[in-house]
């Protein structure tokens, strides 16, 4: 059985892109256009609309219930980043504690006071 990859970031592109983040680092895009020909996915031809995309469930979602299934993402961002002889390469992001918060607002916390000894 195949494994299941969940979408946990999605960042809109120009072009009906989506520069998606997985949950074990992957990193990659979607390209989302051919979805635009099907009346299902109509609204997506709006670039204001487009831009309201995010992860949701393991997977890219929009407003209204419209969503795509994970497996179909994988299977595009491992398609768009296969080597010249076929074999993938994904691009990997460094695992980090903190990944929801950003470096700034961490380091900017005030610190707990040591316990006297």
């Amino acid at each position: 059985m195949e494994e299941l990859h969940q979408v946990i970031a999605a960042e809109p592109m120009d072009g009906f892109k989506v520069f998606v983040t997985f949950e074990n680092g992957v990193t990659g895009v979607f390209d989302c256009e051919y979805l635009t020909a099907d009346p299902y996915w109509k609204k997506l031809k709006s670039p204001a609309f487009f831009r309201q995309v995010r992860a949701e469930c393991g997977t890219l979602c929009w407003p209204g219930d419209i969503d795509v299934a994970p497996e179909s993402v994988w299977e595009d961002v491992s398609k768009g980043n296969e080597q010249n002889d076929g074999s993938p390469v994904l691009n990997f992001k460094s695992p980090c504690l903190f990944a929801s918060e950003p470096d700034a607002e961490y380091n900017a916390r005030p610190s707990s006071p040591s316990p006297a000894p």
